[in-house]
């Protein structure tokens, strides 16, 4: 991690999406208060179509179920 990141300070979450075995997609995530989180990035690879949309909902259901909204 670089210096002066502070994820280790934070609740960051990340997540990624390998396409034979390469990361096509990647977002990073915390609470933001009790019912939201926020999404503070998400890329992917524009070549695969739908891959923004999937690496959200994937993220989403997967780490952060508990929260009613998400800023993105």
């Amino acid at each position: 991690m670089p210096a002066g990141c502070n994820l280790d300070r934070r609740s960051a979450v990340g997540g990624c999406i390998l396409i034979a075995g390469k990361v096509e997609a990647f977002t990073l995530g915390e609470p933001l208060n009790d019912d939201t989180i926020t999404i503070h990035l998400e890329k992917a690879n524009a070549a695969f179509h739908g891959l923004y949309q999937v690496v959200n909902q994937q993220f989403l259901e997967h780490e952060w179920q508990g929260y009613t909204y998400a800023n993105r």
